[in-house]
């Protein structure tokens, strides 16, 4: 190996490290603009029975609505996903879910959109054991491969209820990064070819 590739491994593999650390996400602490939401979008199609807000630092989905297209959500989206990453999405979480007579319930995903804005898939999993959740904060990781063709993708946080449910979601210190294996690989794989390049 020649002396300048020696030279470019080594800056990759500190660069690799530096972007392991690095959230892709913004405002994870929900502490950023007037309301702790900068940066996050919600949906709440019942306002009289939803809310999203952040109390003591951490953001808090509601949601009491008693139709079936009532889903309270929280999401934010990103640009550029690199192309068969795996990307390990953190966050703390702890909820309350009284289904009383009906129904109710909450989960996470990471949702892919090619360049149209055409679904490409979501990967997903289901907050609703709440025996977990109501002894206090328990921290949760989703891991998720960027398909290929994705432009776009967001993390949905997504609760609902009805029929007297009821659903109390609070998440905080949220993050979204390349798994480290991912970021070596990729590396690697960019010093090959630019190796096969100057040979």
């Amino acid at each position: 190996m020649s002396r300048k590739l020696s030279i470019i491994l080594v800056c990759t593999l500190c660069l690799v490290g530096s972007v392991t650390h690095a959230s892709t996400l913004w405002n994870g602490d929900f502490s950023k603009g007037t309301n702790g939401l900068e940066g996050w979008w919600t949906y709440l199609p019942n306002p009289a029975a939803q809310s999203v807000t952040v109390v003591d630092g951490s953001a808090v989905i509601y949601n009491a609505d008693q139709t079936i297209a009532g889903d309270a959500k929280l999401g934010q989206w990103f640009g550029d996903p690199v192309v068969g990453a795996s990307n390990a999405l953190t966050f703390d979480f702890k909820a309350t879910v009284a289904a009383g007579d009906g129904w109710a319930g909450l989960g996470v995903g990471v949702e892919y959109k090619d360049a149209g804005g055409t679904w490409l898939k979501t990967d997903w999993m289901n907050l609703w054991d709440t025996a977990s959740y109501t002894s206090g904060w328990v921290t949760q990781t989703l891991a998720s491969t960027t398909p290929a063709n994705a432009a776009s993708f967001q993390v949905i946080f997504d609760t609902w209820a009805g029929d007297g449910g009821v659903v109390t979601a609070t998440v905080d210190n949220v993050s979204m990064v390349p798994e480290p294996a991912t970021m070596v690989l990729l590396g690697i794989g960019g010093l090959v070819a630019l190796r096969r390049k100057h040979a």
